[in-house]
C-alpha cells in the first residue's frame, strides 16, 4: 500500500523515526484536550511500538500517519487509519491536530488524504470516523470533508466527569466516487 499521500496543505507520510513519533506524541500531550480527557504513555512505550511496527502494521490494529504542513515542513498532527483485514468492509480514521494549528484545513484535507489511500488500496465499502457528541468541531469537520452523520450512541464514553454519547460519520465507496473527492 502506498503509504504517502499530498493534498494542498498537508502531507501525510509514514513517521521517519521513533523520535519523530514520541517527540509528536509528547507535544500532543502536553495541550488542553476538552473532550477526550488525558491520556500518556510513556515515551519508551512510544519508542518500542514504532521498533515493532513502524506505527505502519494490521497487527497492530491502527496504523499512525504524520501530517505534515506543505508550507512549512512542520508537523501539525497525526493521522490514524485502520487497516482492514480479510473481509473488513469498513474501516476507521482519526485525526488529531496541534492546537496551534487547529481550524486551518488541515484535519479535513488530512482525513480526505486517508480515505483515498483506503479507498484506492484496500476493497473497502465504508470509511467512518467518531468522536464525542459535544465535539462540535470535530463533527463540523467529519461533515465538510464529506462524510454523512451515520448514527449516535448513549453515553458510554467518560469525559470531563461526566459519561457522554459518540457520534459516527462516514462514506460509502459510492457517495466517496460520486462527489468526485477521490485522487485528492
Amino acid at each position: 500500500m502506498q503509504m504517502t499521500a499530498t493534498g494542498k496543505l498537508v502531507r501525510l507520510r509514514p513517521f521517519v523515526d521513533a523520535a519523530e513519533y514520541r517527540d509528536l506524541n509528547h507535544r500532543l500531550w502536553l495541550q488542553r484536550d476538552d473532550w477526550w480527557g488525558y491520556d500518556w504513555v510513556g515515551l519508551s512505550a512510544l519508542e518500542a511500538d514504532y521498533s515493532r511496527y513502524g506505527m505502519l502494521d494490521q497487527s497492530h490494529f491502527f496504523s499512525f500517519l504524520a501530517i505534515e504542513s506543505l508550507a512549512t515542513g512542520e508537523l501539525v498532527g497525526y493521522e490514524v487509519l485502520q487497516l482492514p483485514g480479510p473481509g473488513q468492509l469498513g474501516s476507521e480514521i482519526g485525526t488529531v491536530i496541534l492546537e496551534a494549528h487547529w481550524r486551518r484545513g488541515y484535519g479535513r484535507e488530512a482525513k480526505q488524504l486517508a480515505m483515498g489511500l483506503l479507498f484506492d488500496n484496500y476493497p473497502l465499502e465504508l470509511v467512518y470516523a467518531g468522536t464525542l457528541v459535544h465535539h462540535t468541531a470535530a463533527i463540523k469537520g467529519m461533515l465538510k470533508c464529506g462524510m454523512r452523520e451515520l448514527g449516535r450512541t448513549g453515553p458510554r464514553w467518560f469525559s470531563r466527569g461526566q459519561w457522554v454519547g459518540q457520534v459516527f460519520c462516514g462514506i460509502t465507496r459510492e457517495e466517496w466516487m460520486t462527489r468526485g473527492v477521490s485522487g485528492q
